[in-house]
């Protein structure tokens, strides 16, 4: 059996999961639960406790059933999986950076080095060094 914390965590990732299966940020769905942007990141990231009104009216917004958010069997499938705070952060900065950044990205963290071939990669260097000024600072 799960621990409340357990429980708790898996609440908040479902609540989060939903929210971003929809290509919502929190700003909009603060607007839906009447609280703000601040409030539904705490709910999020376990912060603070949601009430049974608050589940509520994420199953009833998203459509699905209460028991696919509180549904304690889902512990199980999804305790390992939880992102780390830092990882949060990290996927929240990608989210903002422009589109060759991203592509940059996601060319270093899916497809690897070894499968380039030197032109990709001077492209590359050339797409970072170019911008390089604008972002060197964080």
């Amino acid at each position: 059996m799960k621990s409340i914390q357990e429980t708790l965590q898996v609440i908040a990732y479902q609540m989060r999961t939903l929210r971003i299966n929809h290509h919502m940020t929190q700003k909009q769905m603060g607007k839906v639960l009447n609280v703000s942007a601040q409030t539904v990141s705490a709910y999020e990231n376990g912060a603070i406790r949601p009430d049974i009104e608050v589940i509520m009216k994420y199953a009833n917004y998203f459509n699905v059933d209460v028991t696919n958010i509180i549904s304690i069997s889902s512990a199980e499938h999804t305790s390992e999986v939880f992102p780390t705070q830092s990882e949060v952060q990290m996927f929240m900065a990608y989210r903002r950076r422009p589109a060759w950044m991203k592509k940059v990205i996601r060319e270093l963290c899916f497809n690897g080095t070894e499968y380039r071939t030197a032109e990709e990669e001077t492209e590359y260097a050339s797409m970072l060094n170019e911008h390089e000024d604008k972002y060197h600072k964080e």
